[in-house]
């Protein structure tokens, strides 16, 4: 059997984290690279216009944004912001002469759209509108305020105390939109008031609607007529003024509840106000004002106003989502991922996997659609597919990966449905049995998953031995708030709002009392001694010895905002002093040396993350990086990727320092700890260990007296770290040539690597060792060459991909004890490790595979024997595992029978 056989038949594919060699841990950059969005990640465009010369728009983060196609826009300047936090975006205007803008402090002017002079003057704490009519400047919103030269402003006198809602200027006077509070049978109502100005200084009534109309926006008509459009309640209005005198018209049903409405010199454009899933993204159109026609722009999304493209058409803005239209009839998407809220991303070491989801639905050619999954083998270049299943949680079990979500049926209930894959490209959907939660996370032991949620009957957890059918967990616990579920290498871990779960076997649950309350009324300076904190946990990590929660807390007791809980024991929880966090922890993240945590403003105004990395958990240190709301991270080779909502991805690179690779000392310090329990069946082996320390560890592997002679198998698993420098494995040579011992790895760059043979008994003069690409037969990368024992050869420079190294004796030699040493730097994951094993050769017969971990934690260890080979599968090895010293002694870790 060849390796490569081996690794079809055991259907072994590399892990995230697998074999990491390197001594030193990552550490992140601040800086994030963008790779979705055509749009700055936190921009949300408040405004388009042009100089006749380019297209500017401006954000509500204070980018300014050049066009360079309907889909791409170009970064071309930041406003000099004093207070970022102030600025909400606003309308963004070309005089002749400069651009200008403004925030809620002061006014921003440039020539050319790329040199911005601040200018204050204006009065504090309002987020002004601009408009000028050649001579004099207005700025607007509860007041307005006039100025000849931008520098001294000056209060406008309005005839009564009004509410100003919208000023244009017509070309011949200032026109504006008020409110005006008005007392009727006891009560006041808000009317609408019709201002205008020749001058802009002094205003008078021109027009009063005793009426309701809601008057927001002031446009104008192909005639160049005003045109004025409002709603209150299920009514649309349009007014406009004709035969001298303002009339008031009662709009279609279409336009009721409409939210902004635009003119682009041909056409009106109006958005709804209040969306049903059945409207979104539906916009309307008319010529006239009169009659409208709507059109579903397939973007499950709330539009802003709709903006004029200079250049003829329209855009509308939908966070960071710029929709563009020659007509208002047919609209391009931009060029996102997807405009799905990605909620998790995985990895295999190989390739990522991410899942979206459309809470509202996204209708395609008839179907709904609540999910979408994602595939990308570089993180950079993705393929999407719809699902009609909503995504809850996703894992990668070491040979597929595991996607548990909700599926609505005709009579409205909920149903649990299971897919599956073993590429991430092909999926396989079935429902799944018994009782429905609404996962928020899943986890896998080696031989058990458990899902956790929000409970819809009487427990929150489910378990499952194959993945598809699922049982709920005899525990009668029901929580409403668990948000993760992680196995910590003995136990299943969760946290809700007040208590601690832990389960070793998935099934039976025990429960602790306030466990994190008590951290937040340590904290309380409320007077009210009855208010109760509503906590909520969104994330949980463990770096092996380390806890860290994240999550807020709402303001009843404890002032409102993010809260970060550190255990050093899984049982007893301090909550940090952490005010800088903003609102809530979303994501936390193990970095191999530092954590890393993702707090949000979602939900409130701007929209936004913030990134956050601590060395020890307890001290945390801001990041200067403002990134759009991000759902998940996930540490994968040498940088840490984030998703996030509206198809929004980023990646932080991450650094590793090399660890020179030695042989693994022969010397043995005597120990013999008691060893975790496996999970064995017939024919493999599954060990969850913990380790304390971080250091260079072999995994040993020895066939008990008169045990069957065989194939062997070994994967190692780890949670945290990165491989670079090299790797050491070995197995039993077979005589003649027979069988080979051998090494699967990927790289994830070009590089040449050296390869050092060995053979430990001197029965075997000469080696052959080759790599090959990938499992195409013959597909030689490094034909097989014949070196001595101890001699090295480098290779070529190989291409990022999956290889397999073969070591072979020649024909006519004896049997022997192989090893092999692989050096180089861009090793994406470790490796899967075998050969033949017996219990006499060089003594005791022992195959071995030794890895590097940095950090403390969890190991998973899947050793094959048995029928995974056929009828040359080796009996039941004994697995050791050791730790090298500094001293290069061997103390022994844990022995597994």
């Amino acid at each position: 059997m060849t390796a490569l056989q081996f690794l079809k038949r055991s259907s072994l594919i590399l892990a995230l984290s697998f074999l990491p060699f390197s001594s030193q841990a990552n550490v992140c950059s601040s800086q994030w690279q963008t790779i979705s969005p055509t749009l700055p990640p936190l921009a949300t465009v408040t405004d388009i216009t042009t100089d006749t010369t380019q297209v500017l728009a401006l954000t509500d983060q204070g980018s300014v944004l050049r066009y360079v196609s309907a889909d791409e826009w170009q970064t071309l300047s930041e406003l000099p912001l004093v207070s970022p936090e102030m600025f909400y975006g606003g309308n963004l205007i070309w005089t002749g002469e400069r651009w200008l803008t403004s925030d809620a402090q002061e006014l921003f002017s440039s020539s050319d759209g790329i040199t911005w002079q601040a200018i204050t003057g204006l009065p504090s704490n309002y987020n002004y509108q601009l408009v000028y009519n050649n001579s004099v400047y207005l700025a607007f919103s509860d007041q307005v305020f006039i100025s000849t030269d931008l520098n001294t402003w000056q209060a406008v006198n309005l005839p009564e105390q009004y509410q100003i809602t919208d000023i244009d200027w017509t070309g011949e006077r200032f026109l504006a939109v008020a409110r005006e509070d008005v007392p009727v049978n006891g009560s006041t109502l808000p009317f609408d008031r019709l201002l205008s100005s020749s001058d802009g200084s002094t205003w008078q009534v021109e027009h009063q609607f005793n009426a309701q109309l809601g008057l927001r926006d002031i446009v104008r008509n192909a005639a160049n007529q005003e045109v004025i459009l409002g709603s209150i309640g299920d009514e649309a209005y349009l007014v406009q003024y004709a035969n001298n005198n303002w009339q008031i018209t009662d709009l279609p049903n279409e336009l009721d509840n409409f939210s902004q409405i635009a003119w682009n010199g041909h056409q009106f454009l109006a958005v709804p106000q209040v969306l049903q899933t059945e409207q979104y993204g539906l916009v309307y159109y008319s010529d006239d004002g009169m009659q409208w026609t709507t059109v579903d722009t397939q973007m499950p999304a709330s539009f802003n106003k709709p903006m004029p493209n200079p250049l003829g058409g329209w855009f509308l803005s939908s966070g960071s989502l710029l929709l563009s239209s020659p007509d208002g009839q047919t609209w391009q998407t931009p060029n996102h991922l997807t405009i799905a809220d990605l909620t998790h991303v995985v990895s295999n070491g190989q390739q990522f996997v991410v899942t979206g989801q459309f809470d509202t639905g996204y209708i395609l050619d008839g179907t709904t659609y609540y999910g979408e999954l994602l595939f990308s083998t570089d993180g950079q270049t993705w393929q999407t597919q719809l699902t009609e299943t909503l995504p809850k949680a996703l894992i990668w079990d070491g040979q597929r990966y595991l996607m548990l979500g909700l599926r609505t049926l005709t009579d409205n209930s909920l149903q649990l449905w299971v897919h599956t894959s073993s590429d991430g490209q092909t999926w396989q959907a079935q429902p799944a049995l018994n009782p429905v939660v609404d996962v928020t996370s899943l986890a896998f032991n080696g031989s058990t998953y458990v899902a956790a949620g929000n409970a819809t009957e009487n427990t929150s957890f489910l378990y499952s031995i194959d993945g598809l059918n699922w049982q709920a967990s005899p525990s009668n616990l029901h929580s409403e708030k668990i948000q993760q579920i992680i196995w910590t290498g003995s136990e299943f871990f969760a946290l809700d709002d007040k208590n601690r779960y832990t389960s070793t076997d998935g099934q039976t649950w025990q429960v602790a009392d306030n466990v994190l309350v008590a951290g937040v009324e340590n904290g309380v300076t409320s007077p009210n001694p009855f208010a109760i904190p509503t906590v909520t946990v969104n994330s949980l990590v463990f770096n092996g010895q380390f806890w860290v929660a994240g999550g807020n807390v709402s303001e009843h007791r404890a002032a409102s905002g993010s809260a970060l809980w550190t255990s050093s024991d899984g049982q007893t929880w301090q909550r940090l002093e952490t005010s800088d966090l903003n609102v809530s922890v979303r994501a936390i993240t193990w970095a191999g040396e530092q954590f890393i945590a993702v707090s949000s403003l979602s939900g409130a105004y701007p929209n936004r993350s913030y990134v956050y990395t601590s060395s020890d958990g307890l001290t945390w240190q801001k990041q200067d990086s403002e990134l759009a709301p991000l759902n998940s991270l996930l540490v994968h080779q040498d940088q840490v990727l984030a998703v996030g909502n509206l198809g929004y991805v980023v990646a932080s690179n991450c650094n590793a320092e090399n660890e020179p690779v030695t042989e693994p000392s022969e010397e043995v310090a005597e120990a013999t700890p008691s060893a975790p329990e496996a999970v064995c069946t017939d024919n493999d082996c599954y060990y969850n260990i913990t380790l304390d320390q971080a250091g260079f560890y072999i995994a040993t592997v020895n066939l008990p007296a008169g045990a069957s002679q065989g194939f062997w198998g070994l994967s190692v698993n780890t949670t945290g770290g990165h491989n670079v420098g090299g790797f050491n494995a070995g197995a039993i040579l077979k005589e003649n040539g027979e069988t080979p011992s051998f090494i699967g790895f990927y790289l994830s760059e070009s590089e040449a690597l050296t390869l050092t043979g060995y053979e430990y008994t001197g029965a075997v003069d000469n080696l052959y060792i080759s790599i090959k690409h990938d499992d195409e037969k013959d597909n030689y990368v490094f034909e097989p060459t014949l070196i001595q024992s101890g001699e090295s050869k480098t290779t070529d420079v190989l291409t990022a991909g999956f290889y397999v190294l073969e070591m072979f004796s020649e024909s006519g030699a004896a049997r022997g004890r192989s090893g092999i040493s692989i050096n180089g730097q861009a090793f994406q994951t470790g490796v899967n490790i075998g050969g033949w094993i017996d219990n006499t050769t060089g003594g005791n017969g022992e195959g071995f595979g030794a890895f590097y971990v940095e950090t403390p934690q969890t190991v998973n260890l899947k050793l094959l024997f048995g029928d995974n080979y056929g009828e040359v599968g080796a009996a039941k090895p004994v697995l050791s595992l050791y730790r090298q010293t500094e001293e290069e002694v061997r103390e022994l870790v844990y022995q597994f029978e």
